[in-house]
């Protein structure tokens, strides 16, 4: 699984909502292999890493701590990544 993290300087997410059911839905019936997701708390990006069909994932936020708080995430989960 790859993962990449970008910061933006204008990034505008007001909803707060770490249900990934839809995301889920949308890579099994469309076959992606690469998605890309407000990294947020970053729940919604490690739990669609397991995801079959999905090799990449692309985590952006305005906000560098999110992306750092997905990172230790991502470490704690695949910790020989």
């Amino acid at each position: 699984m790859i993962l990449t993290l970008i910061h933006f300087n204008m990034l505008f997410y007001s909803h707060v909502n770490e249900d990934n059911t839809i995301e889920r839905q949308l890579l099994q019936n469309s076959g992606c292999r690469h998605a890309v997701a407000i990294a947020g708390s970053g729940e919604r990006v490690i739990a669609l890493m397991d995801h079959e069909s999905c090799k990449k994932i692309t985590a952006v936020d305005f906000n560098k701590d999110a992306l750092f708080l997905l990172q230790l995430k991502y470490l704690h989960v695949f910790p020989n990544s």
